[in-house]
């Protein structure tokens, strides 16, 4: 759910527990769209192959571009603002964009902040540990 404020700067804001009670895993958080707004038109700066920059499937459609770029960033009296280019442009998958971008924040998936390159490189130094042979994974023919 977007947060009608900032959230003191925060990211996101838990449920409380109140809707935590009633709702259970339902309960939804309070996402500061603002922050992952711009955490986006920042990544989308980056040139290709900088950490960090946005990628997107070449494929996309006209429709996806528009929407992806339907708002614009403004800052009025000091205050950062986000608006809609015109007014009957639709924003529905910009939105899901922010909201995925929050999604990863929330389940502490990290963004990649390495070259394509170099994660191929870590995986051909990375070392696999055995796996421990417990009483589960043990081998001796009657467990498969």
């Amino acid at each position: 759910k977007g947060a009608s404020s900032d959230l003191k700067g925060r990211p996101y804001a838990l449920p409380s527990r109140d809707a935590r009670r009633q709702l259970g895993n339902a309960a939804p958080f309070l996402i500061n769209v603002g922050f992952f707004k711009d955490l986006i038109f920042m990544k989308r700066r980056l040139p290709p192959g900088e950490p960090g920059a946005w990628y997107i499937y070449e494929g996309v459609s006209e429709d996806y571009l528009k929407q992806i770029t339907s708002e614009i960033r403004t800052v009025k009296k000091g205050k950062v603002r986000w608006e809609k280019r015109t007014e009957h442009t639709t924003n529905h998958l910009w939105d899901a964009e922010v909201y995925a971008a929050a999604a990863a924040e929330i389940l502490n998936i990290p963004y990649r902040t390495r070259k394509p390159e170099e994660d191929k490189e870590k995986e051909k130094t990375v070392k696999r540990k055995k796996p421990e042979r417990t009483w589960l994974n043990y081998q001796s023919g009657w467990l498969r």
